[in-house]
């Protein structure tokens, strides 16, 4: 019992010290707690897959992209969002969600699918290869499933958690990602490598 005490004080305390890292260092916070995400969603979706050796190459690349994109693209996109639409009303989040969905959502998918594939060393036009046939699939999968989570993070989780928000979103998704980058790997012989994550 006095175990299980101390173990919720630990839980506690360390949200806490979470919370107040995010208050008072939010990019920094951010950019780690994507990183992190990235990580463990590669991870994740490399295991699923059931090959029998980790692709630490690909491990690597997704930490690096979480650290350096994952929390500073959304962290300012939401920054810029409020700014260009302030308010609460249902028609302010509606042209927040369409903004989101139509403008910034097909942006930054494109970015980290090609993003991902440099940083696990593909050339450019591998890269571009790679992004042709799973880019339109892609997004209109997130279109399909992510709206009704964008529209639970404009409504009622609070901006300071929006980013952390749709990264753990975004840790399911990057295992049906994985599935759509690795297939025409497969087709050609290759070895496919971990998923990417969506665009918020």
């Amino acid at each position: 019992m006095s175990l299980s005490k101390s173990a919720k004080r630990v839980a506690f305390r360390s949200l806490e010290s979470y919370f107040m890292q995010l208050y008072t260092h939010p990019l920094r916070t951010k950019s780690i707690t994507s990183a992190i995400i990235y990580v463990l969603g590669n991870y994740t979706s490399q295991r699923i897959s059931g090959g029998k050796a980790l692709d630490k190459n690909s491990i690597f690349a997704f930490g690096a992209y979480g650290l350096l994109f994952g929390g500073s693209i959304p962290h300012y996109f939401f920054e810029c969002l409020e700014w260009l639409i302030p308010g609460t009303s249902h028609l302010a989040v509606v042209k927040q969600l369409l903004f989101q969905r139509l403008i910034f959502t097909p942006l930054y998918q494109l970015f980290t699918l090609y993003t991902i594939s440099r940083l696990e060393g593909r050339t450019h036009r591998q890269a571009i290869h790679q992004l042709i046939p799973i880019y339109v699939p892609v997004l209109v999968a997130n279109w399909k499933w992510l709206t009704a989570l964008s529209i639970i993070n404009l409504t009622v989780v609070p901006p300071v958690l929006r980013v952390v928000f749709m990264n753990l979103v975004g840790f399911v998704w990057s295992v049906y990602i994985a599935t759509k980058r690795r297939k025409p790997s497969d087709r050609r012989g290759g070895s496919g490598r971990g998923g990417s994550r969506p665009g918020v």
